[in-house]
Order: C-alpha cells, then sequence, then structure tokens
C-alpha cells in the first residue's frame, strides 16, 4: 500500500497530529490505532502524542510481526484482532481518547467496516476525535483523509 501512495507517512503523521490536537493526546492518553499494518500510523501516534498509551490492533499476523519487530516504548503494544468482531467488553467501553485508522475501510467487507465505525463510538465512551484515511485503488478518486467526532454510549 505504501509504494502506491508517495505521501502516505506525510498523511499519517498530519492524521495523527490532528487526532493528538482534537483530543489532547499526551501522557495518560489511550490511543486505538485500528488496522495498524506494520506499524507506520502506530509510530505516527505516538510521535503526535508521546507518553500516551497505544493499542495497535490488525488482522494480519505477518503485519504485526513487522511492527512488534520494531523498537517501542513498554506505552505500545500490538494484539491480533479482526475490526467488526472486535470484543466491546474486553477492550472497555470508554477506555480510548481517540481512535487512527489508515485504509481500514477500503479493506474490511461493510458490514464488519460499520460494526468497526459502532464499536469506535462506544470505546470512545465520550466525544473524542478520531481519524480515518481510506484510499481506493490507483486510477480512482482518493478521497483523502477524514477527521470526524465521535459521539460515544
Amino acid at each position: 500500500m505504501v509504494a502506491l501512495n508517495p505521501g502516505y507517512h506525510g498523511e499519517l503523521r498530519r492524521a495523527a497530529n490532528a487526532l493528538a490536537g482534537r483530543t489532547n493526546a499526551g501522557p495518560g492518553s489511550r490511543l486505538l490505532d485500528l488496522a495498524c499494518g506494520s506499524g507506520a500510523s502506530t509510530r505516527a501516534l505516538l510521535d503526535a502524542a508521546p507518553g500516551a498509551t497505544i493499542l495497535g490492533l490488525d488482522a494480519s499476523a505477518g503485519m504485526l510481526d513487522q511492527a512488534q519487530a520494531k523498537r517501542w516504548p513498554v506505552a505500545v503494544r500490538f494484539d491480533q484482532a479482526v475490526a467488526g468482531e472486535l470484543d466491546v467488553a474486553a477492550l472497555g467501553p470508554g477506555s480510548f481518547d481517540g481512535v487512527l485508522t489508515a485504509y481500514l475501510f477500503r479493506n474490511v467487507a461493510p458490514g464488519l467496516r460499520d460494526r468497526a465505525v459502532g464499536r469506535c463510538s462506544t470505546w470512545c465512551g465520550r466525544e473524542v476525535g478520531w481519524s480515518s484515511r481510506s484510499t481506493p485503488w490507483p486510477g480512482t478518486r482518493a478521497p483523502g483523509w477524514s477527521g470526524t467526532r465521535c459521539a460515544g454510549a
């Protein structure tokens, strides 16, 4: 994916900075990197919100292996999970201050995608920010980054 989008890392940094700004993320904040892949988006979150606790989730064991092979502070951890099939109770309603996704909505089937969006609201538990990147395949119109606010339960 990254090779198809030369500005990918810059866009990740912009989205992570926007999310951190909207949520006042920093020490004590909990952020979720949903569909974290190889950890590039996790690194962008960490740079934007030093001292935050970050959980990176991805369905691919191979991508998680790449992410975990990098050096991370103890406040960053990774786990395998499928968006839309995550156990809200296990992660804890209201347990995150912000959610970042990159390519999640293009790569996940609509039913799972819709459940993932709903669960983001539940995890947030209050009005917080989240950012998403969903670039279509080459040759199609790219929608770019979107920042929204989710109102939780």
